[in-house]
């Protein structure tokens, strides 16, 4: 009889017992905080998990026209060394001659540069390699560069002059190929003008870069945005690179090496290389 008592009292009760013990187990697991059900939260209660930030990628560093630190730009000697060297890419000027054969040398007139006068386009390849650079050494062909330069890793990113016709830019691509160097991944042809490189696509080139000074060229349709002289703004770089672009930020653009660093454009394009990189390193060092 006792017995039976127990049971039916426990029976009765049990609902409500129930409802207590859950009761304060809400109350208790509340106490803990949010999370409490998915975490450690009970055995560490002010632990917090914080995500490491990922390393920025290391900014490249390009030789603009070889780069000074191994001789005269534009020249064999200076591009072949930087490539030698190890750098991410070496840019230079491509310009046709007469005889339209494409040889390297970064402006329209050789008075400046050199001990010959004239147009480049009225002298023929024979006669511009007899040209002295004033900082010494002769202007190459784009053949000779090209030959210098295949055998190692290095990207090429090829500034095709203005002026360039179509069937002048069959005669570049056609010295390019013979190098072995027509691929995306080691050749880049970059250009002011957007006619230009409408005509080296057509010629075989696969990756393009737009060279611009003013903000409408953020917007152009090219894998490598080159800044010259465009506003250079941190909220400009990330758009351009979240949609895809390669930017390219030039070392006589008026922001400071030291600003390039913090807007961290993937490269920068140097004269002086050795010293771009080692300020480079050193804003990375010190954000």
């Amino acid at each position: 009889m006792k017995l039976d008592a127990i049971v039916r009292g426990a029976r009765e009760r049990g609902p409500v017992l129930m409802t207590v013990a859950c009761a304060a187990a809400t109350i208790f697991i509340l106490s803990l905080g949010p999370g409490t059900l998915t975490s450690h939260a009970i055995a560490r209660p002010a632990a917090r998990t914080v995500a490491a930030a990922a390393p920025a990628p290391r900014i490249q560093v390009i030789g603009q026209r070889g780069g000074s630190d191994w001789g005269a730009a534009d020249t064999v000697g200076a591009i072949g060394k930087a490539a030698a060297a190890g750098v991410d890419g070496v840019e230079f000027d491509v310009r046709m001659s007469s005889d339209d054969r494409p040889v390297v040398f970064a402006d329209e007139y050789l008075g400046k540069a050199t001990d010959c006068r004239g147009a480049v386009a009225h002298l023929t390849a024979a006669a511009l390699t007899r040209c002295r650079l004033r900082s010494g050494g002769t202007v190459p062909t784009l053949d000779a560069v090209l030959a210098r330069i295949a055998p190692t890793p290095t990207h090429v990113y090829l500034n095709v002059a203005s002026s360039t016709t179509l069937a002048q830019a069959h005669r570049i691509m056609d010295v390019v190929t013979v190098h072995g160097m027509a691929d995306p991944w080691r050749l880049t042809v970059l250009s002011s003008d957007a006619q230009v490189l409408a005509q080296m696509r057509v010629t075989g080139a696969r990756d393009l870069g737009l060279v611009f000074a003013d903000a409408a060229g953020w917007k152009a349709p090219y894998r490598v945005l080159v800044v010259s002289a465009a506003k250079l703004d941190p909220a400009a770089v990330t758009d351009a690179q979240r949609r895809g672009h390669f930017v390219i930020v030039v070392e006589d653009h008026p922001t400071t090496l030291a600003q390039v660093a913090r807007l961290h454009p993937n490269a920068f394009l140097a004269d002086k290389v050795r010293a771009a990189l080692r300020a480079l390193a050193a804003a990375a060092a010190h954000p």
